[in-house]
């Protein structure tokens, strides 16, 4: 089966910088009109119970399943993803996904290890804002607009992300539901 990694790059969006004051939608009320599968209603429970405790390390790394709701890709099939928070000021988040490979090539890494192999597969990193519910990323360009939250479960042993791809209108294009667990 083919493989390949998409790095989370600003190039790719023709973005600008983050805009705090940006307009930033509840991401819990994604899948209410779409067709989402039973492993990113599930997220979207967790997810409203997590906190943003990730984020108070100075570097921490989480990788594990993603799933994906557009045209492209079935919703219940899992691909996998690895962020890498690293604490400064401000927040510096870096990201990556891989399709289609058989178990999470990102799975064992230390912290470091993984920031590593996230620039050695060409992920640039964005600064973020951290919220007191949430960390965000968002990379906000004239005609598109990629946007990802971040908050650990409740029991702190895994991070839930949630992404949205929408057009210059604000319409939805594509959905990532992750559920990551801790390096």
């Amino acid at each position: 089966m083919k493989t390949f990694a998409l790095a989370i790059l600003v190039s790719l969006l023709n973005s600008s910088a983050f805009a705090a004051h940006t307009f930033s939608p509840d991401p819990t009320q994604f899948c209410n009109g779409n067709s989402c599968s039973e492993p990113m209603l599930a997220i979207i429970e967790d997810y409203k119970q997590g906190t943003a405790q990730f984020a108070q390390a100075d570097l921490s790394a989480y990788s594990g399943k993603c799933f994906h709701l557009n045209s492209m890709y079935n919703p219940d099939y899992a691909h996998f993803g690895a962020f890498v928070f690293q604490k400064s000021a401000p927040l510096y988040i870096m990201g990556i996904f891989g399709f289609f490979y058989e178990s999470d090539p990102y799975a064992g890494l230390t912290p470091e290890e993984t920031k590593s192999e996230l620039i050695l597969r060409g992920s640039k990193g964005a600064e973020g804002i951290l919220e007191p519910d949430h960390a965000e990323l968002a990379y906000v360009g004239e005609k598109s607009e990629l946007r990802y939250w971040f908050r650990n479960s409740a029991d702190q042993n895994s991070m839930l992300v949630i992404g949205r791809q929408a057009d210059g209108n604000a319409g939805m294009s594509s959905l990532l539901f992750c559920r990551m667990l801790k390096h």
